[in-house]
């Protein structure tokens, strides 16, 4: 919680923020405009460039470095550095020049992922930890059959139903956010998800935390209501 969590908001707040204050989105560009004096840019961008590597390798690319190790008997750290050199070369440095474009798209994209995957966080946690008020039994998760954790003929309704008023309170919330500062309705409101997918709600701001809160109430309410 301390670790994962408490850093992830900490991180999202500092980088809400320096957005703020320099209206800039790309850490290098805010490094190279604000930095005061070279040898702060040179430490900044290094620590930039590193960053994504540091992260990547915990929580993007284990499936990657996973498939390296099992299928070509790659030691873990040489399948860390193939997955590095692999993620570099599948996103060219010649897609610099939309970087806007990918950076604003990703975003979306992130968000509607939060939206769509973050209030399961919160429905585990009113499940396990508050309604069922005792010691998670993880064999238990993985049991067929009443003996785990089986709810109402193996589904948890209350769960669903969490999950879904959570993604309706939060795409409206961030419908209603893009439309008060004054974005195009359908551009932002409603979004697109390329060209080729067509029109979806992308939102705004981010949601995960949001998310999370509504799925917990939910999930508290609605399981102590339906009695699973």
């Amino acid at each position: 919680m301390i670790g994962v969590v408490g850093c992830q908001v900490l991180g999202t707040g500092l980088g809400f923020a320096a957005v703020a204050m320099t209206g800039q989105i790309l850490p290098q560009d805010i490094i190279v405009t604000y930095a005061p004096g070279g040898i702060a840019i040179v430490i900044g961008l290094i620590f930039a460039f590193l960053a994504p590597w540091s992260t990547d390798i915990t929580a993007n690319t284990p499936p990657l470095i996973d498939i390296l190790m099992a299928t070509l008997r790659l030691r873990w750290r040489t399948a860390v550095v193939v997955a590095a050199v692999i993620g570099f070369f599948a996103a060219p440095w010649w897609a610099v020049g939309k970087a806007a474009d990918y950076t604003n798209y990703m975003t979306a994209w992130a968000g509607n992922y939060g939206i769509l995957l973050g209030p399961i966080a919160g429905v585990m946690i009113a499940s396990f930890w508050i309604n069922r008020k005792k010691t998670l039994d993880v064999q238990k998760l993985y049991t067929y059959g009443p003996s785990g954790y089986w709810y109402a003929g193996g589904w948890g309704t209350a769960a669903f139903l969490a999950m879904i008023l959570t993604w309706v309170v939060c795409y409206i919330i961030a419908a209603g956010a893009n439309i008060a500062v004054g974005l195009d309705a359908f551009s932002t409101a409603t979004g697109s998800f390329m060209a080729f997918i067509g029109p979806v709600p992308f939102p705004g701001s981010v949601t995960w935390y949001p998310a999370t809160v509504f799925s917990f109430l939910f999930t508290w309410w609605l399981q102590k209501a339906m009695k699973q």
